[in-house]
């Protein structure tokens, strides 16, 4: 009792002869040195720490890349039944390096395709494909989507054109996915062997927005 009387005594002299602020601000002085000191004698913690924090967040990641892909799928799958088309897909912007003059290239890629069963996977085709080389694909993104024939497209862009008719594509309609003030992707059906059926535009744009929602989830 009589050692923390003393003690208490001593608070008291520092009270008086320093200030409670001037004791407030040495303890976090203090406690500052101790961290700085057991970070130098043991540098593994902090590393450690980041590498913790860096897997969590890529696990987390992976984990929403998995259940949004399930889900996207899932839809796709439903379009080649309602809408009779040979393929549905989903094609993903995503920056790519910058110019010199600091503007960003974006790059689309063809993460999600469904197909029918008498055509071929084309998906391979478009991944990390430079957006500027199609022009017809930024042209009508100002109009929320486009549906036609391939033949269509020859006049206005070429490269697309070809492209479309080596994956012997005959109709085709897209609509652009979105985000609050930009758009994010494209999703799609192409027919090879018949036309757009009827009601196919609507069933496809009910389908983007749907896609939209999980890919800015």
């Amino acid at each position: 009792m009589e050692n923390k009387l003393k003690w208490f005594e001593k608070v008291i002299e520092w009270v008086n002869k320093y200030s409670i602020w001037s004791i407030i601000k040495a303890g976090f002085v203090m406690i500052f040195i101790s961290y700085v000191m057991v970070i130098s004698l043991n540098p593994g913690i902090i590393y450690e720490r980041v590498i913790e924090y860096v897997t969590k967040v890529h696990n987390e990641d992976q984990d929403r890349r998995e259940q949004a892909s399930v889900k996207i799928n899932y839809i796709l799958k439903e379009l080649i039944e309602t809408t009779g088309c040979d393929r549905a897909w989903v094609i993903e912007y995503h920056n790519g390096t910058s110019g010199l003059g600091g503007l960003p290239f974006t790059y689309g890629i063809m993460n999600s395709e469904i197909i029918s069963d008498d055509v071929m996977s084309v998906s391979a085709h478009y991944k990390d494909f430079l957006l500027s080389e199609y022009p017809f694909i930024l042209e009508t993104s100002k109009y929320g989507g486009w549906k036609g024939n391939v033949e269509d497209v020859l006049a206005s862009d070429r490269k697309l054109y070809y492209a479309l008719k080596s994956n012997e594509v005959n109709d085709i309609a897209w609509f652009y996915l979105q985000s609050e003030d930009r758009d994010i992707g494209i999703i799609g059906i192409s027919y090879c062997k018949s036309k757009i059926s009827k009601g196919a535009w609507e069933k496809l744009r009910d389908a983007g927005v749907r896609v939209s929602i999980i890919l800015n989830k």
